[in-house]
């Protein structure tokens, strides 16, 4: 019986290779394009990104444009050229976008389509207050470190957010006296009906509970005060030691409505990739005549310390 067992693998093994078949493919191959991507904020200088597209069965590496003509304008008035540094990166010295500005970019090659897009860098947003707390998971039953996260939104316009935290771990060392320092980054989950769209949820660029960017617009609370909740695992801010303490940094970005439009679309991008029973999802792009993104933001920041959780290993 065994050995009948084996003989019917091998059998539907060798039916399964011998039905492999290459397809050809019979559509048109389009001609490549300028990938333009740049995202301006102005604690940071300008700086794009020039590529170009190729063919989505092609497995060769992403080339990069070195010889492109790069220009800023602000509200459709010159202020720079940008020149090419390395790996088509394009740079420009001494010249930031500022909040509240709206900018052009033009990106044009030999051989290719002159390309344009538009983004407005939002006024930031600050943190009203940041406040901490440990809870109890429902559904594991396990403690998390929270963050509440207060913001005053600015009425009569609409706003698009994301929340990002850093830690600065300052563990002491007996031996030395000395203090261990290094840079974490925090992943933040939350259940709060801004992050996972609550009983809105639903349509084609909804991120749902897996809002893998911590992105949100102010629907909510237009205009009002809210206090955002985000949740931890704690492990980050566990210390062996009383003396050790930790610096939690907190990041409110203002986005600009391009910006937001094409993080929504990349996580739901991200979300259906591996799902072959639902329609894929086209990451957001706003370059005309060409492939990418351009967008801005502003940011905020907020920092408080923290003492950390203690902990002692067994037999101490």
């Amino acid at each position: 019986m065994k050995s009948y067992k084996i003989f019917l693998f091998l059998i539907s093994l060798t039916m399964m290779f011998s039905c492999t078949k290459t397809v050809e493919f019979k559509g048109e191959v389009t001609e490549p394009m300028l990938v333009v991507n740049s995202i301006i904020n102005p604690d940071s200088a300008f700086k794009v990104h020039v590529t170009k597209s190729r063919f989505f069965l092609d497995d060769a590496p992403i080339s990069n444009v070195e010889s492109a003509n790069v220009r800023i304008l602000k509200d459709d008035a010159l202020i720079a050229e940008l020149s090419h540094t390395v790996d088509g990166i394009y740079t420009v010295a001494d010249i930031t976008p500022e909040a509240g500005q709206k900018y052009q970019i033009e990106v044009s090659a030999p051989g290719y389509d002159d390309t344009r897009a538009e983004a407005m860098i939002p006024t930031t947003v600050a943190i009203a207050s940041l406040d901490t707390a440990t809870v109890t998971h429902e559904e594991y039953w396990d403690e998390m470190f929270e963050i509440g996260v207060k913001i005053n939104d600015p009425a009569n316009t609409e706003n698009f957010y994301r929340v990002s935290a850093y830690l600065d771990s300052y563990i002491f060392d007996e031996q030395t006296g000395d203090y261990w320092h290094y840079r974490d980054y925090i992943w933040l989950s939350s259940e709060d009906p801004v992050i996972t769209g609550g009983e809105n949820s639903g349509d084609i660029f909804d991120v749902g509970y897996y809002n893998e960017f911590r992105i949100f617009n102010d629907s909510y609370f237009e205009g009002q005060s809210y206090t955002v909740k985000f949740m931890s695992d704690r492990w980050q801010l566990s210390t062996e030691h009383p003396e050790s303490f930790f610096l939690i940094h907190v990041y409110l970005e203002s986005l600009s409505e391009e910006y937001f439009t094409y993080l929504r679309s990349r996580a739901m991008h991200n979300n259906n990739e591996d799902n072959p029973f639902v329609e894929p999802v086209p990451v957001y792009s706003n370059i005309e005549n060409g492939i990418g993104f351009f967008g801005g933001y502003a940011s905020s920041h907020y920092q408080i310390r923290h003492e950390g959780y203690q902990y002692y290993w067994e037999g101490k």
